[in-house]
């Protein structure tokens, strides 16, 4: 009895000690981190900051397999009817049961933020099992959770590959707790039972297969890991033999009898330099490894490791054997001809690799901390464990601090916490009420088509597909909503889109409010609503505003806005207000200037709110609201470090065929930050650490 009560109060103080020390840090930093960033995520999408691709396709597929259907969906007609098609992900039917519950897209938002949060909680019992000491592997599960990469993760719409680090990271210690374990620096803690700890590794290894494809070539090397440098040659090789078997069914069996057309799976398209199959493509670095060492030595794949080691202070680099695990995913993405892929901190292609990243900069911080240990040579033992010990403490400490040092720097400039200086709380306006509303109402059996940003908030229906200018002949509902900053005129897409919405005789506007248009099959054909063009108008409170410039005698620029979006390109609005009635239209220009100021790129299309009210119709007193959207630079090349924006307006009617620099077209400009041409700075910008920021 004695013994009892003595054991249980010695449990009840080592709890005490956790919940006080770094343990109660790092679950409240967790709670923190899911409650803010699962905020954030639901923040973006009411924003319609989502889109289709992917938020759209997998809320269907869920809603669908909620049904009784499978993982069916149509936003990909010509790619796949079932999202087993576009990637293996069974644990998307675990999921299902929350869609009973709660069939929402932000279930799945949820879920990401919770798993990519928990994922802190494994990774900071392997780095503590690895480095002895708690406040180290604290550090590390910090800049886990600072990193740029994880929180793009995070927050770009939802993917089931999201939860493959969480899996991971249990597997990996579930292994550690086993035979030699994964760190094979000491051995694992003797256990009567070890048979239910390695049950459970390899139900998380599948866990994180069940979660995308190329999981199973992580899991491969992991094998080989365990096997080779650990000696763990049965687990090591049965862990092998899973990825292989489960790669080759899920690229070779699965996609295919899902896929249109049946080929193997859309990352071979990817590869066009490196071969035609997965096979060519894998074996590539010795078939071709000059072409495989041009393009790894491209100088975006440099800022993309950059990425990954920077803010782990590059201690990943000295745990090499353990980053040597993200390879795969490391080299799906390098050697990619889709540049999206290298972009990890806006994406989600950086998933795959947190585990070992994460894992590597613990196995760094162990291996840098225990450097010298070879270099003491004193005679006595007891000095030497003194010495040892004490300069292993030591070090470790510093590169504790160091990683959190360059873990909060590094997220200052580029993260997506109010922690960082690029951080944006999307606004969610009556606009975008609007247009949940709108959405809302439209019956669950309409066959839509819809704009990319609206379709997550029509998801939940058997057919739903993504417009891409044309009125489908499946369809027989179109909702777009010609206001969103992301539809842009380029190539003259909305003015195509008015063209074939007046020409098109067997679709009428049923609803036309503030920038949205509800077109349906076979209604009456009605002109726009008078609230249509609401988006355009800056109301009363703007008409008193001080005149900025002057363009002629005919608009008055009045207010300037800003929108920022870390490294995008950033867009302005402009309003003008109206002096006298214009007789014709003209075309309001943005130019690019360089850093002296000089004019250097124009826009050559009009944009979205002069295709839809252009000049002619503006009356005299209104404030028109102009957003410019439809850019055709790009400053992020390196050489824009510092720039700006000035606006002209030109008597050539919107048309995309003028020349721009012709300053005989030029309305005279008057007024504050004339330049030289009639043209009128508006705003200037810089960038710093690849972020775009305006400069007051």
């Amino acid at each position: 009895m004695r013994r009892g009560i003595v054991g249980f109060g010695a449990r009840l103080r080592t709890s005490y000690c956790v919940l006080r020390g770094a343990y109660f840090v790092l679950f409240a930093v967790l709670a923190i981190y899911v409650a803010f960033f699962g905020a954030l995520a639901v923040r973006e999408h009411r924003a319609f900051e989502t889109g289709a691709l992917d938020l759209g396709n997998y809320d269907q597929a869920m809603w669908n397999a909620a049904h009784g259907r499978g993982l069916a969906l149509t936003t990909q007609p010509t790619v796949a009817r079932n999202r087993m098609g576009l990637h293996v992900e069974p644990v998307l039917f675990l999921l299902v049961p929350l869609y009973w519950l709660w069939a929402s897209p932000l279930t799945l938002l949820w879920v990401q933020t919770a798993a990519l949060g928990l994922a802190a909680w494994p990774l900071f019992l392997l780095a503590r099992r690895r480095l002895g000491r708690d406040w180290p592997a604290l550090a590390v599960s910090l800049a886990y959770l600072l990193l740029p990469a994880t929180e793009s993760v995070n927050l770009f719409d939802f993917h089931a590959v999201a939860l493959a680090p969480l899996f991971l990271l249990w597997a990996i210690w579930f292994l550690e707790t086993t035979g030699k374990g994964f760190w094979g620096s000491h051995p694992a803690p003797r256990t009567a039972h070890p048979a239910p700890r390695l049950a459970l590794a390899f139900l998380f290894l599948l866990l994180a297969l069940s979660t995308k494809e190329d999981i199973s070539l992580h899991v491969f090397l992991l094998g080989g890991y365990l096997a080779v440098l650990r000696r763990r040659w049965r687990v090591g090789t049965a862990i092998a033999l899973l990825g292989l078997v489960w790669a080759f069914v899920a690229f070779g069996v699965v996609i295919p009898a899902y896929r249109v057309g049946g080929s193997p799976s859309a990352y071979v398209g990817f590869f066009p330099a490196l071969g035609d199959t997965p096979l060519e493509i894998a074996l590539s670095p010795l078939t071709r490894p000059l072409t495989v060492a041009r393009l790894l030595a491209r100088p975006q794949n440099i800022a993309a490791l950059g990425m990954l080691t920077l803010p782990f202070a590059f201690l990943g680099l000295a745990g090499f054997p353990v980053f040597a695990l993200a390879a795969p995913s490391l080299a799906i993405t390098l050697l990619s001809n889709n540049p999206l892929q290298q972009q990890y901190e806006t994406w989600h292609y950086a998933a795959p690799m947190l585990a070992f990243v994460s894992l590597a900069a613990a196995d760094g911080l162990y291996r840098l901390s225990i450097i010298n240990y070879q270099l003491s040579i004193i005679n006595y033992q007891l000095s030497i464990i003194k010495i040892r010990a004490t300069g292993y403490a030591l070090r470790m400490t510093f590169l504790s601090l160091l990683l959190l040092v360059f873990a909060a720097g590094y997220h200052y400039l580029r993260g997506y916490s109010p922690l960082s200086r690029p951080f944006r709380w999307p606004a969610v306006t009556a606009h975008h009420r609007l247009g949940e509303e709108l959405a809302a109402a439209i019956p669950p059996s309409a066959r839509v088509v819809a704009q990319a940003e609206l379709v997550p908030h029509l998801s939940q229906r058997e057919y739903v597909a993504i417009w891409q200018g044309d009125f489908p002949a499946e369809a027989d509902t179109l909702f777009v909503d010609v206001s969103h900053p992301k539809f842009v005129n380029r190539d003259n897409a909305q003015v195509n889109f008015l063209s074939t919405m007046i020409l098109e005789e067997d679709w009428g506007i049923v609803t036309s409010r503030d920038g949205y248009l509800l077109l349906r099959r076979g209604a009456e054909r009605i002109p726009t609503q008078v609230g249509f063009q609401d988006f355009l108008f800056a109301g009363e409170a703007w008409a008193a505003r001080p005149e900025l410039a002057r363009f002629g005698d005919l608009f008055s620029l009045v207010g300037v806005e800003t929108h920022l979006n870390r490294e995008a390109e950033p867009q302005v609005t402009l309003y003008f207000r109206v002096l006298r009635q214009p007789a014709e239209d003209y075309f309001i220009r943005l130019y690019l200037l360089d850093e002296r100021g000089e004019p250097e790129g124009a826009t050559l299309f009009q944009q979205p709110a002069l295709v839809w009210w252009p000049t002619h119709l503006w009356r005299p007193g209104d404030v028109i609201r102009v957003r410019f959207n439809t850019l055709p630079w790009w400053t992020g090349d390196g050489k824009h470090r510092r720039f700006g924006y000035a606006v002209g307006v030109a008597r050539d009617g919107g048309d995309p065929q003028a020349d721009p620099w012709n300053l005989s077209l030029r309305l005279p400009a008057a007024g504050e930050g004339v330049l030289p041409g009639n043209l009128v700075r508006v705003q200037r910008f810089y960038r710093l650490a690849g972020m775009v920021y305006a400069d007051e």
